[in-house]
């Protein structure tokens, strides 16, 4: 899911309509169980991602340090031939800075904003109960008797 579906959907869910504040009492944990399940998605999403850099780093290494130098191998993986020769010690120098890495490490960037913004919308969602209770607080005192 995307982060902006994310944010228009807190954007109408967060809203307490002071009219209604039994209904949104009720459905906080329809709402909550709501984000729980997203935020289930989108961390087994930000595993995958991990482990895919994983495996993009092993190919990476092998292919920098000449391991993936027959046609066939280049073929399969779409890498042009590598004509260099990388000590061991440079050869993160490389994979850092391969295009693909980072690609890669910019989508687990974003996947770990997103847990963040979910994380932040559980638990404010769990805090829901007194922002409720404290609205019925406000109009007593301001409605006494």
């Amino acid at each position: 899911m995307k982060i902006e579906n994310i944010m228009d959907e807190w954007n109408a869910d967060s809203k307490i309509d002071t009219d209604r504040l039994a209904e949104v009492q009720a459905d906080s944990p329809y709402v909550h169980n709501k984000y729980l399940k997203i935020y289930h998605d989108e961390k087994m999403r930000f595993h995958a991602l991990g482990f895919q850099l994983k495996s993009l780093m092993r190919l990476k290494r092998e292919y920098y340090l000449g391991h993936l130098n027959n046609k066939e191998d280049l073929a399969e993986h779409g890498f042009p031939p590598w004509e260099k020769s990388v000590l061991r010690s440079e050869v993160y120098t490389y994979v850092d800075g391969d295009s693909d890495v980072i690609k890669l490490n910019m989508k687990i960037a974003a996947q770990q904003e997103k847990l963040k913004y979910l994380e932040s919308i559980i638990k404010e969602l769990g805090g829901r109960n007194w922002q409720i209770r404290n609205i019925i607080e406000w109009n007593k005192f301001q409605n006494p008797g």
